[in-house]
């Protein structure tokens, strides 16, 4: 008798066929996967650091949301590294038992997660029902037992799978249709009898589903009935919204999976890749989403990550101050000294300090009125405090006041969590005054001033840090005053010169280039096209900000409306994220141009050119409508002073007196997600235009078909390189970087594009060049003759 029936034979390995039917999309559909494995990455990684660093956040719905993160980790590194280099590298095979491995972890790590959201749902229920008994009932123990059943049960539940596979001989082919061993993928090509993995996955997947979403929905019934039961609305907002992030990451887990189910019943007809591009939306969504839901909504989360991304040490909490400090500067007093200094040239602080500290000094009815005046002009919305004081006459009280005045800043500042933030310190330096007082005044010898500066700075310090002060009225200024340069006044009037050319050239150059694709008939293709609404979005871009820049640099007129600021903000913004686009659009045509040269007229037809023009505006749009939503409406009680050259939105945000970590959360989210998608992009299409140029037989063609690329690759240059340098100076070297070198590069940021884009296509595109000659030959000749 033949052993065959009662011996397993597996083989030694699979091959992973990607998606079929979509194997040529495989390079582009690896960029989003790609972009969505880093997002998780980051992100939960990121979550995991700050719950493990924070002692105040080991409690535990933050524990729950470490688990949740460390799950995600793993589940998404399970699949999307061997997705990519099938994708890539097309290394399609997987050993027998990796892949049973595979199968294993992908399938466990999935009910885990089922079980933590519903153990985060019992959290919830506890937190809200039974707020007097939450630290008795969740405790450390109960999180563990909690957490030890979670993975009791996903190992017993899958353990059988792997060896249930063994026991198969498989002859029916060694392709798997997918991008990773799904159970029910492999069982596909096994002989015998299935039915009982079949039954067994399906009873599993029920089981799982039912029992932890019934649980769930029952959590929040109970939910609902407590917050509907609490008297004021104010109080159920604030009960309900800390489930917020909870309801969002359970429909993030379940909405994929009910619309995979539904689909396999309904769609059944419904092409392969469809039901494969949605097995893996389930894998890879919930992971990105996840840290963005709890990082977007829960305070405590959004903070320490701000502080984590915006200090330069990285470090999440602050050693505690003594309250009795020496007379010496202390570091948040230095970076203060420092900025100020930087930014207005003002004396020491310590100057300001020794001067009357605990000294016998004379000081002039002069003195005296200007320190009085100075309070008037720097004191917020009228407050009082201090004016009493300034009436006294003789140097022994106005000593006692300075010296009170520093100590007490020095005792408050024992009690505050963190250093100065930027916006804090934009605020109290704009309040104290115009740059110019600090310039023309010896702050040594005028000690009313100094008392002034001092209280002024203790008010502002106390307003930021500890809530705006009894009387304080917010409201919207009229205008804004645009600084320029900090620290870079004396040379405002050469920056303007420079400025004024490069302006010029800009809207010369880049008029010529529309003026002579709109007149010429042999241009109006598509890559002349692109290059034609670069130009005109590079005239928008730079006539936004360089006209205010070149007035507040040669005539000092600083102000700009509350409207024009938001204004010229939002197209700013906007024509920066359209050019990004842009650039992407031509990178696809050079694409097409060299990869698909038969198809290029059928593929980009006007009609497809013009949806792409349009797709790059409404996403410009969408993504900046909601930005100067959020920054326009935030409360302006202090400084109207903007440290910058034009309107910038971080910029902007540091001057108003409320908290603008959601503007400033999503600006670096939305920027990314834009920016990052275009780079990925742009980078799959220069990777595929290089394969196809090494596939040329003569090198004449090769530096041929690479020559069509070489002034779109400049242009990238000039536009990504500036932006990326801005970025990293702002985020990372904020602290070690002069705030005036940081404006600059934003300048140029704006500015060098347009300025050189007509330049190169000039220069490098043929036609062009040609057709500018023409026209600047014919306009001089005409101008001739009609002078003769």
């Amino acid at each position: 008798m033949s052993t065959s029936n009662i011996t397993s034979t597996y083989p030694v390995v699979f091959l992973l066929m990607g998606i079929p039917g979509l194997e040529h999309l495989h390079i582009w559909i690896s960029i989003p996967f790609c972009s969505a494995y880093t997002l998780a990455l980051l992100g939960n990684c990121t979550l995991l650091f700050i719950i493990q660093a924070d002692a105040a956040l080991h409690e535990p719905m933050y524990l729950f949301l470490a688990m949740l993160a460390a799950i995600d980790l793993i589940l998404s590194s399970t699949t999307l590294p061997k997705m990519l280099a099938i994708f890539w590298f097309r290394d399609q095979e997987i050993n027998f038992h990796a892949c049973l491995v595979q199968m294993f972890f992908l399938h466990s790590f999935s009910i885990m997660e089922s079980a933590v959201l519903l153990a985060m749902a019992f959290d919830r229920y506890v937190a809200i029902c039974k707020p007097l008994h939450y630290t008795t009932v969740v405790t450390g123990p109960l999180i563990t037992k909690i957490s030890m059943a979670a993975v009791t049960r996903a190992v017993a539940l899958m353990t059988p799978l792997p060896f249930l596979l063994r026991r198969f001989h498989y002859c029916r082919g060694l392709v798997i249709a997918h991008c990773y061993c799904e159970h029910m993928a492999v069982v596909r090509l096994a002989c015998g009898d299935t039915r009982f993995n079949n039954i067994y996955g399906i009873a599993v997947a029920v089981f799982i589903v039912v029992l932890d979403l019934l649980f769930v929905i029952l959590s929040y019934i109970f939910i609902l009935q407590a917050v509907l039961q609490l008297a004021s609305q104010e109080a159920r907002y604030k009960a309900f919204g800390t489930c917020v992030s909870h309801i969002g990451a359970i429909l993030a887990f379940y909405t994929p999976v009910v619309i995979s189910s539904v689909m396999h019943r309904v769609a059944r007809q419904a092409a392969p890749h469809v039901h494969i591009l949605l097995a893996n939306f389930y894998l890879l969504f919930p992971p990105m989403v996840n840290p963005i839901i709890y990082g977007v909504k829960t305070k405590q989360i959004r903070e320490r990550v701000l502080g984590l991304f915006l200090r330069k040490d990285g470090t999440l909490q602050v050693e505690s101050r003594g309250a009795e400090q020496s007379p010496g500067l202390s570091p948040s007093l230095k970076n203060v000294e420092k900025s100020l200094s930087n930014l207005f040239g003002a004396d020491s602080i310590d100057n300001w300090v020794e001067n009357g500290w605990d000294k016998e000094v004379k000081i002039s009815q002069k003195d005296m009125d200007m320190g009085r005046h100075m309070m008037a002009k720097t004191f917020f919305c009228g407050q009082n405090l201090g004016r009493a004081e300034l009436d006294a006459s003789d140097s022994r009280s106005l000593t006692r006041l300075i010296k009170g005045v520093v100590q007490g800043y020095r005792h408050l500042e024992a009690h505050l969590r963190d250093d100065l933030s930027p916006s804090s310190l934009a605020w109290l330096v704009a309040a104290s005054g115009p740059p110019w007082l600090f310039m023309e005044t010896s702050v040594s010898r005028h000690l009313g001033f100094s008392v002034g500066l001092l209280i002024t700075w203790k008010n502002a310090v106390s307003s930021v840090m500890l809530g705006p002060p009894y009387n304080h009225t917010i409201e919207t200024p009229a205008t804004f005053f645009l600084v320029g340069i900090p620290g870079l006044q004396s040379s405002h009037l050469w920056l303007a010169i420079l400025l004024s050319a490069m302006y010029s050239i800009a809207l010369l150059g880049n008029t010529l280039i529309v003026t002579v694709i709109l007149m010429d008939s042999t241009l109006q293709e598509p890559m002349y096209c692109f290059l034609c609404v670069l130009a005109a979005v590079d005239i928008v871009m730079a006539s936004s900000v360089v006209p205010k820049m070149v007035s507040i640099f040669s005539s000092g007129d600083s102000s700009i409306s509350f409207n024009a600021c938001f204004t010229q903000m939002y197209f700013v913004h906007a024509a920066t994220a359209v050019e990004t686009g842009l650039l992407l659009a031509m990178a696809f045509d050079r694409y097409i141009a060299i990869c698909k040269p038969l198809h290029y007229k059928r593929i980009l037809t006007p009609q497809v050119m013009l949806g792409i023009s349009v797709t790059i505006t409404i996403r410009a749009v969408i993504f900046m409508t909601p930005l100067s939503l959020m920054v326009s409406h935030l409360p302006f009680c202090g400084s109207n002073v903007v440290l910058h050259s034009y309107c910038e939105h971080i910029a902007v945000a540091k001057v108003a007196c409320a908290d603008p970590t959601s503007s400033t959360l999503y600006s670096l989210i939305g920027s990314s997600i834009i920016v990052g998608s275009d780079v990925a992009f742009i980078a799959a299409s220069y990777n595929l235009i290089l394969r196809a140029v090494v596939g040329l037989s003569s090198k004449n063609a090769q530096l041929k078909a690479l020559s069509t690329c070489s002034s779109h690759v400049v242009v990238m240059a000039l536009y990504y390189l500036p932006g990326m340098a801005s970025i990293y100076v702002a985020w990372l070297g904020k602290d070690t970087v002069p705030l005036h070198t940081q404006v600059l590069l934003a300048d140029l940021y704006l500015v060098i594009p347009p300025t050189l884009n007509p330049i190169i296509y000039g220069l490098r595109t043929k036609q062009i060049r040609k057709r500018i000659g023409s026209l600047l030959m014919h306009c001089l000749f005409d101008h001739s003759k009609l002078g003769s």
